[in-house]
């Protein structure tokens, strides 16, 4: 890397981590992890935790992005060949409280994208949602992961909102019925626990709702391109007294929107014109 980029970088590094701290604070998350979402460890610095790890400061196929019209596509057939309640397992894991399946069930969990069969991995929520719609935001967004049956370790993320509640709506079962777990997890979150997960609104919710797709990342480090994005324009109900569950022991925990996908990466852009002596 030329030496005037790599201070440009230093530069732009030391701006973003002092107004991440302003807004963020220190000691959010624990310092025993590899990476998180704001200070010494944020997204800005990610490239430099690692060489594993250019990606997050080169890629021009990052994740999150703002949902758009004109630069998402429109998939029809998407399906949840799911069962309409399941046991899963629920723990904290890396910033996100993260649901997996529980490891006595023999139920299969299958997605149909893009003409596709996966096969669900796990899902996990990030407050506040990662993703944009229209330059809209949403408090929590719901990623479900799936690998592909065809070829082993393609992945492909469906990601749904949840929205605060509107009129006489209730909030979905998804986010109502893990207050216990959560519970027990803001006190221990070493803890390990069963739920079961009724998963009838979010089957409907993919089979009507409006998909966007879009090729793009992982979200987190090593941001490894080839990741295939399906997010629904309609959101989940959401509570507040369940937001609040959720976000007590998820903190912080989402990657700031990147560029439209094949635009610069926003790290490179904003050195990209920089001069060796910027005072100069």
């Amino acid at each position: 890397m030329p030496i005037f980029l790599q201070k440009c970088l230093a530069l732009f590094t030391l701006f973003t981590l002092a107004l991440s701290e302003t807004i963020f604070g220190n000691g959010t998350f624990g310092t025993d992890l590899p990476y998180g979402y704001s200070g010494a460890t944020g997204p800005n610095v990610w490239h430099q935790m690692s060489p594993a790890w250019q990606a997050c400061a080169t890629s021009k196929q990052q994740s999150p992005i703002n949902i758009r019209a004109k630069t998402t596509v429109s998939v029809l057939g998407s399906r949840f060949l799911y069962p309409q309640t399941a046991l899963f397992e629920v723990f904290y894991d890396a910033y996100a409280l993260r649901v997996q399946l529980h490891p006595l069930g023999n139920q299969e969990f299958t997605a149909v994208l893009g003409g596709r069969r996966y096969k669900l991995v796990q899902f996990h929520f990030q407050l506040p949602g990662e993703h944009t719609l229209e330059e809209g935001y949403f408090p929590v967004e719901i990623h479900f992961v799936h690998e592909s049956l065809d070829v082993p370790g393609k992945l492909a993320v469906v990601g749904i909102f949840g929205d605060f509640l509107k009129g006489s709506e209730a909030p979905d079962p998804v986010f109502s019925t893990l207050k216990v777990q959560l519970d027990i997890l803001l006190k221990d979150k070493t803890a390990r626990l069963p739920a079961r997960v009724d998963f009838k609104n979010i089957i409907k919710n993919i089979e009507t709702s409006t998909i966007r797709y879009y090729n793009g990342s992982l979200p987190f480090p090593p941001c490894t391109e080839g990741v295939l994005w399906y997010v629904s324009e309609t959101p989940l109900p959401l509570g507040n007294e369940e937001f609040q569950s959720l976000k007590k022991v998820t903190k912080f925990n989402s990657r700031h929107i990147q560029n439209d996908i094949g635009q610069p990466n926003l790290l490179a852009l904003a050195c990209g014109e920089c001069r060796e002596d910027p005072l100069v």
